[in-house]
């Protein structure tokens, strides 16, 4: 597919995409894998063209890491929070994260309560909201 047809793409998710042929449902769910692997995203969020132009390059043997190998996207992450003025702290377990007006404001640990603007959870999406904030705090929709 030439690149200016794979850019109509980008609006319509993969989801949207896949639906439109009479494909057996083991490939669909082979291709949800796929995209949850390359892009963290379900099938009815990603997007189709972003996943046309990927298969593309690895169909061209365009694979490639980054310089010092995966674990430098996080340490570039890692690093940032720092250059900003921001605190990373590793191996600590959080109990909870506190809200206050509808925003966060800090987090408890075993060792105390600590202040905060912004908290980042790698716990994963239920996790988080079910166990570290609590569902009282989020609109039922969510």
């Amino acid at each position: 597919m030439e690149p200016s047809k794979i850019d109509l793409y980008d609006d319509v998710t993969l989801e949207e995409l896949l639906s439109s042929y009479d494909i057996p449902q083991s490939l669909h769910s082979v291709l949800g894998a796929i995209v949850l692997l390359f892009f963290v995203d379900p099938i009815d969020l990603a997007s189709a063209g972003e996943f046309i132009r990927t298969v593309q390059d690895l169909s061209k043997g365009n694979l490639c890491y980054p310089e010092g190998g995966i674990s430098s996207i996080p340490d570039a992450y890692v690093e940032a929070v720092r250059r900003n003025g921001g605190e990373v702290r590793l191996n600590t377990e959080v109990e909870g994260i506190l809200i206050k007006d509808g925003g966060v404001v800090g987090v408890e640990t075993k060792d105390g309560v600590d202040a905060a603007k912004v908290v980042v959870s790698n716990a994963g999406i239920q996790p988080t909201v079910l166990k570290l904030v609590g569902r009282e705090h989020f609109d039922k929709a969510y």
